[in-house]
């Protein structure tokens, strides 16, 4: 089979977070809850993943894309942390081009 190139971008988290103007507190919320040691903190996780996979050297389908795999997909998650352990955020999956879903490759998932 042919080698398939595999591109993984790691995770990186943005902190500490630019604290709110406050003069006595630098938190995000600080009126929440109590008061804690440590500070809040906003995370944006990523994730792009490239696949390449394709038969390699079939009589039947040549070098066609091997069905159901995306070619680029993407996921990404902005979070915010307190420290009590309450998160919350949204995240994002997108399959950024169109990629095959038979073996014969004549239909293809839309992007």
């Amino acid at each position: 089979m042919a080698r398939t190139p595999f591109l993984a971008i790691p995770q990186w988290q943005i902190r500490p977070l630019h604290p709110l103007p406050t003069a006595k507190s630098q938190k995000l919320l600080p009126w929440l809850l109590v008061d804690y040691k440590e500070s809040d903190r906003l995370i944006l996780n990523t994730n792009f993943m490239y696949s390449n996979f394709r038969f390699a050297n079939d009589p039947v389908y040549h070098q066609n894309r091997l069905p159901l795999f995306p070619i680029n997909y993407l996921q990404a998650q902005l979070m915010y942390q307190h420290p009590s352990g309450f998160y919350i955020g949204p995240n994002v999956e997108a399959s950024i081009t169109p990629y095959p879903v038979d073996y014969a490759n004549t239909l293809d998932v839309p992007a």
